[in-house]
């Protein structure tokens, strides 16, 4: 292992003589891919039990691949610690090695295949992003068949592989014995000859029967995540895409389904509906498992292009979804209708808790995204207020009114009004949805509006803190080994639910001592009339300031009786001074 180091130091000491920025540039980057491997070995200490570590990550994983020639050094030093520790204790027992983005391509993963071959802790494994051909999946899938690890999650997402390489895998992971439960991988090179219609549909036909092959729980798979990105929408019909959801959804254990660039529900001719319904058949499908008792599916993601016949399918199973809690449709090119329909479907969904709508099609675009002013040149226009109108994210924001599950709300890159955000404080003010704790948009032109959502928001995380809190306390102090009551008293309560009917009974309670508030809360100062108007006159003591202890919702004063009265929102909060003696002496008990 020092040999190939000093090999790479020496590379850098003959690139100094080098002239020209291309030697210059070589030699820079020679210079810091062996400052990246030398700090990598030193990093990757025998108690590491991710590989490469997050302290590498930050300061050289995004800038300096490790290539071919560090996927070597890497594997001598993991099959030296594996020796030496292996002497002692066994050996390293559980190991993810996530090399996502490093680019050691085909001979990175031919250097790897020692140790591939004789560790048995490795569980996960990424290699995502490292310009994997066909032949380096061929070398990948031998490795495995002989390695005596149990691989749960494999990952080859953003590799140059065929349809070819990722029939391989997926043939693998359904023939093999293997304990995977997470599987990712993409398709990014076209088929050669996949022009002509037959051959088309020959191997659409053949990749829905592994994909099938790879979900059915009948075949005693072990797959609860499973990600595929396609190659331009071409990889299935409606037909075999259909099949794939019905599978994914009511066949198999997935509670994690991610589908990307691997259908389209469009059609080049737009008038023929008969055609836009057939291709929304997909949907409609996923609409009956998504509301099926049968499904174990838990997060969906679709990044595909969905038409508002498509939509309108996939809404059925939004509103009367069993057990989805996070959806994505990021990138799913809707228009303002699809949203409004999204909208509608939002409202009376229960079992959401994220969604996901950013980035769709072009009318709806925001106009700090890059997408809105090309598409406005595109039809030559260059003032975007005659579609500004529509305000496509106002029956999402409506729908809040009535929804009381979603905590997560996420519509980047979509176009929003003053009007739009004032709908969504009012959610939260006026129909009291204390659940929305989190809403992630590209921005409002009015700061006050921005000032005040967060507000809003941050008492709701509050809230939802605090009600978590009190849970946790209950069974906290909970007594687990509490004796039964005996023959005497039958009928007495335990000593820890006294105990905490006191508490309760003891907050309720007028307060006429000075106590502090037990739980952390929002002070809120109110100028009371002091002995005079200045400090002179109060013989060198300040105004009366009082503090309220807001629980929920902030303390409200009248415009119109200002320093006469005030109201308060309930729960009434009590009211400290710090005047006088006591640092928080109690003034009033509302």
């Amino acid at each position: 292992m020092k040999e190939k180091l000093r090999k790479v130091f020496c590379c850098c000491d003959f690139a100094r003589s080098a002239s020209g920025a291309e030697d210059k540039a070589a030699f820079l980057k020679k210079r810091l891919q062996a400052k990246c491997l030398a700090f990598l070995l030193k990093c990757c200490t025998p108690q590491e039990t991710v590989i490469p570590p997050a302290e590498w990550r930050r300061l050289y994983g995004k800038w300096a691949p490790i290539g071919s020639e560090g996927a070597e050094v890497l594997c001598e030093l993991l099959l030296n610690q594996r020796n030496e520790r292996g002497a002692v204790d066994g050996g390293r027992r559980m190991l993810t090695l996530d090399l996502h983005g490093l680019r050691i391509g085909d001979d990175g993963v031919q250097a790897l295949v020692p140790f591939i071959t004789c560790d048995d802790g490795l569980v996960t494994f990424t290699l995502s992003g490292n310009d994997i051909t066909d032949k380096g999946v061929n070398i990948l899938l031998k490795a495995l068949q002989a390695s005596p690890s149990c691989v749960r999650r494999l990952s080859l997402i953003d590799n140059p592989l065929s349809a070819d390489g990722v029939l391989r895998v997926i043939n693998f992971c359904a023939t093999r014995s293997l304990t995977l439960t997470e599987l990712s991988l993409s398709r990014g090179v076209g088929a050669e000859g996949t022009r002509h219609a037959l051959v088309h549909e020959q191997l659409t036909q053949k990749m829905k029967d592994e994909f099938i092959k790879l979900l059915h729980s009948s075949q005693g798979n072990t797959l609860v995540s499973f990600h595929y990105s396609g190659f331009r929408g071409k990889d299935f019909d409606a037909a075999a895409f259909g099949s794939i959801l019905e599978t994914a959804l009511c066949q198999s254990k997935l509670q994690h389904l991610a589908l990307s660039d691997c259908y389209t529900s469009f059609h080049c001719d737009h008038k023929k509906g008969d055609l836009s319904q057939s291709l929304a058949e997909p949907l409609c499908l996923a609409s009956a498992g998504l509301c099926s008792s049968k499904t174990q599916l838990k997060s969906l993601e679709l990044q595909i292009p969905l038409s508002e016949e498509a939509v309108t399918a996939l809404a059925a199973g939004i509103s009367g979804a069993t057990f989805l809690s996070k959806l994505s449709l990021r990138g799913c090119s809707m228009s303002a209708e699809s949203l409004r329909i999204i909208g509608n479907a939002l409202a009376d969904n229960n079992t959401l808790l994220s969604l996901d709508l950013s980035h769709q099609s072009h009318e709806v675009a925001h106009p700090l995204c890059g997408s809105h002013w090309r598409s406005r040149l595109s039809t030559g226009r260059t003032s975007s207020i005659g579609l500004l109108s529509r305000h496509p994210l106002l029956p999402v924001f409506e729908a809040l009114h009535r929804n009381r599950t979603l905590r997560e709300l996420i519509v980047l890159g979509i176009d929003i009004f003053n009007s739009d955000v004032e709908e969504l404080c009012a959610c939260v003010e006026r129909s009291g949805n204390h659940v929305i704790c989190h809403v992630r948009h590209t921005g409002s032109n009015s700061e006050p509006l921005a000032i005040k959502l967060e507000s809003l928001l941050s008492q709701n995380r509050s809230k939802c803190r605090g009600n978590l809190f009190a849970r946790t306390a209950v069974v906290k102090h909970s007594d687990p080994i509490q004796l039964p009551p005996s023959g005497k008293d039958k009928d007495a309560r335990p000593k820890t639910q006294a105990q905490m009917e006191n508490k309760i009974k003891e907050c309720t309670e007028p307060r006429s001592k000075c106590q502090t508030p037990a739980t952390p809360a929002v002070l809120g100062k109110v100028k009371t009339p002091g002995n005079g108007k200045n400090n002179e006159k109060n013989g060198g003591k300040q105004d009366g300031c009082v503090f309220a202890r807001v629980v929920t919702t902030a303390v409200s004063v009248s415009s119109d009786s200002i320093g006469a009265s005030f109201t308060l929102a309930t729960p009434l909060p009590i009211f400290y001074s710090p005047c006088e003696s006591c640092p928080l002496q109690c003034v009033a008990s509302l």
